[in-house]
């Protein structure tokens, strides 16, 4: 199984982007006459002013852990309140 970290940017509804990537995955998809499914567990981090992107891709990455140990097709959202190591 293969595992790949894929960094996003929005400016909008990030939780609504979260699940529509979420949905789209879920389709089953045709490839050489094989019916492939695909999974994802996404991690989202909403910056704030004191955030750098190094703390905001390891707040991301943290949640999408705790979606990962939630099973498959789940995203997480770190709080912009919460404090970032």
């Amino acid at each position: 199984m293969a595992k790949n970290t894929i960094c996003l940017w929005y400016d909008k509804d990030a939780e609504a982007a979260a699940r529509r990537h979420l949905e789209s995955l879920a389709l089953p998809y045709r490839i050489a006459g094989h019916e492939v499914r695909l999974s994802a567990s996404i991690g989202v981090a909403v910056p704030t002013d004191k955030d750098t992107p190094e703390t905001i891709l390891r707040a991301a990455d943290q949640v999408m852990y705790e979606a990962k140990s939630a099973g498959h097709g789940h995203y997480r959202i770190a709080s912009p309140g919460e404090p970032r190591a």
